[in-house]
Formats: C-alpha cells, sequence, structure tokens
C-alpha cells in the first residue's frame, strides 16, 4: 500500500511467475496480447493471467477483500472491517486502475473465478498530496495512508529516477489455495512490461510487512526508506511481531 493512497484518498485527481510447471510466453507474445489476454497455462490448474477490466471489477474487489486486507499487517493488527472501512478506497483505487491499465488479474481457468489481483497505479509528479481528502471516512484507513506518506518524507523518486511518472505497485493478493505458483511475480512481472510500453522509467511500492519486503527485494526492488511502527506511534503500533516495519521500495525500468 502508499502514496498514490493518499492521493486517490486526497483528490483533486480523482485519482506475487508461473514458472515451474509452466510454460511462460515470450516477450513480443505478451507484448502481442498485452490489451486483451495473456495465458499461462499448465495442465492443471489452468491458469490465465488478464489485464484487468471493468467485468472483473466486483470479483476482484471481492477477492482484495477477502485476501489481500485479512492478511495484510497493518490492516489486520488495526482490525479494520471489512469491507465497511475500505468502501472508498477500494473505489478510487479501482477507478483509477482501470484509467491507468497496467493492473491484472488471475483467473482459474477451471473454475471461472478470480484467484489473484495486482493493483497497480500510474502516479505523477505534480499529483496533490498535500491535504487527506474527507472522501475516505473511516479513521483507520486514514491513519494508515498517513503512516504510508510518511515514508515519502525524505525520499523524491521522480527525481531519484529523473521522470514526472512512476509505477506504483498498491496491493497485490493471490488465494491462499494457489500460493507456491509464484503467480505474485508474474502478475508484477506483467505490469512492469506494461509500464515500461507506456514509457514509465521506474515504479514503487510501500511493503506493510517482512513477506511483501523480501518479496519485492527478490524482484529486484531496493529499499530507499523505512518507517519502524513502534517508534512512529508506540501507543497504537507496539506488538507487530516480525512485520515491525514498513518499507518504501523501487527500481528502475
Amino acid at each position: 500500500m502508499s502514496r498514490h493512497l493518499m492521493n486517490i484518498a486526497r483528490l483533486s485527481n480523482y485519482r506475487r511467475y508461473i514458472h515451474d510447471g509452466y510454460r511462460l510466453f515470450n516477450k513480443s507474445h505478451c507484448r502481442k496480447f498485452h490489451q486483451d489476454i495473456v495465458n499461462k497455462r499448465s495442465s492443471s490448474p489452468s491458469i490465465s493471467l488478464c489485464l484487468m477490466k471493468s467485468d472483473h471489477r466486483d470479483e476482484a474487489s471481492s477477492v482484495l477483500n477477502e485476501s489481500f486486507f485479512s492478511d495484510e499487517p497493518l490492516s489486520n493488527f488495526l482490525s479494520l472491517h471489512v469491507p465497511n472501512d475500505l468502501t472508498e478506497f477500494t473505489k478510487m483505487s479501482f477507478e483509477k486502475a482501470l484509467q491507468d491499465k497496467c493492473s491484472y488479474v488471475a483467473i482459474d481457468n477451471n473454475q471461472q473465478k478470480i484467484i489473484g489481483v495486482l493493483i497497480s497505479l500510474i502516479e505523477n509528479v505534480n499529483d496533490n498530496t498535500n491535504i487527506i481528502d474527507s472522501q475516505i471516512k473511516s479513521e483507520k484507513m486514514r491513519y494508515i495512508l498517513k503512516l504510508l506518506e510518511t515514508l515519502h518524507n525524505q525520499i523524491n523518486l521522480f527525481q531519484i529516477f529523473n521522470t514526472d511518472r512512476l509505477l506504483h505497485v498498491l496491493m497485490i493478493t493471490v488465494n491462499q489455495q494457489y500460493r507456491g505458483l509464484n503467480l505474485t511475480r508474474q502478475l508484477i512481472n506483467l505490469s512492469l512490461e506494461q509500464a515500461k510500453i507506456l514509457g514509465i522509467k521506474g515504479a514503487f511500492a510501500e511493503a506493510t510487512g517482512i513477506y511483501s519486503t523480501k518479496a519485492m527485494l527478490k524482484m529486484g526492488f531496493q529499499k530507499y526508506d523505512e518507517v519502524i511502527y513502534d517508534k512512529y506511534d508506540p501507543k497504537r503500533l507496539s506488538g507487530l511481531g516480525i512485520h515491525d516495519r514498513c518499507a518504501l521500495l523501487a527500481k528502475s525500468l
């Protein structure tokens, strides 16, 4: 989760490959079908990775509510109510994601259901990040967004990558029954490739726990800053165990 979370929450601008047991398409094949469906299949299960479209929205939102927010350390620790605390945030995130066309879903072809979701947004250097918008009604959600915003206080990724646009890997989840297939990595790779096609020079993510941090580091992201939770707010954020900090990670494309 993120700085652009703050952007879509504030708004003036309502704004984990399959490798083992799977055959990957080469880059040209991926690009050829990028705006429709990119298929990655095995004998069992049969899975397709697709650019997220409007008809995926309701089911993808449910998958995020059921998987991402129940696993995400801050949401879990602060006991966010799903979906009530997430209504405005998920709505705005999906609107922007559909507009930017860098988000992907994983579909089990046998069961015809979405089993993984990646939400990536394109963030612009001039996006307003100064005022928290009242669009986000949940105090807990606003609290998380403010915390993640502090990751960017001392770091200007736009200057580091010498660009006015960056890909923001906002949220990713894979159904627990399908984990171990490296779906997360492949979904992210597809999003990064799409961003390259669009001329975007860098990507970043805010990792809120140790597992997501390790996953991004394995994909070549570098850590630029971190916030230790019980130093940020000892009264409210003590006791998260191994998930004791969030990290700002980024890489050039």
